[in-house]
Formats: structure tokens, C-alpha cells, sequence
């Protein structure tokens, strides 16, 4: 999914996206900056740079493993930081 935002609080594409498992290629804005860690779970690019989105979007079909590696990953942020059971978690230690 290309999420290319100048501005941008946290998305609810990228939340979207990463419960999905689906790879996420973000502008450096907002909440992407914050939980995208690139190439481990989607990809950054600079804010308005299309060279880089081209050269990301070629590479994407070039290695299957790499894809699947990202999406597990980024499945895994979305698990740890934004699913039901995370919030949950979160707002019971922070009620504590």
C-alpha cells in the first residue's frame, strides 16, 4: 500500500494496512516515522521524493521473501502497538 502523506497524524491506512500484514511504503510524516522501520516492517521514503517510490515499488516482485518478511513484521507492530488486546493492555496499566 503507497501512503505517500506531506502531513499525516497516525493513519488509519496504516493501521489498516499492518493489521492486514500487507507492507506499507510511507512518506516520513506523522505516525509512519513513528512505527515503520524501514525495510524490517514497510518502507519509507522522503516526503515528495518520487524517485524513491518507483525504486521501491520495482523491488517489491524481485524477492517473495522479502515481501513475506515485511508483512509478518509489520503484522507484528500492528499486533504489539494497535490491536484490541494491545489498547486494552495499555489502558489497564495506564488506569493502574
Amino acid at each position: 500500500v503507497l501512503l505517500p502523506s506531506n502531513i499525516e497524524g497516525l493513519s488509519m491506512v496504516m493501521l489498516e494496512t499492518m493489521s492486514k500484514g500487507l507492507p506499507l511504503l510511507a512518506s516520513k510524516v506523522g505516525g509512519a516515522k513513528d512505527y515503520i522501520i524501514d525495510n524490517e516492517n514497510g518502507f519509507l521514503i522522503e516526503k515528495g521524493n518520487v524517485e524513491q517510490i518507483i525504486n521501491h515499488l520495482s523491488k517489491i516482485p524481485l524477492s517473495f521473501e522479502h515481501y513475506k518478511r515485511i508483512s509478518v513484521n509489520s503484522k507484528r507492530t500492528y499486533l504489539d502497538n494497535f490491536s484490541p488486546n494491545a489498547v486494552t493492555k495499555l489502558f489497564y496499566e495506564y488506569l493502574n
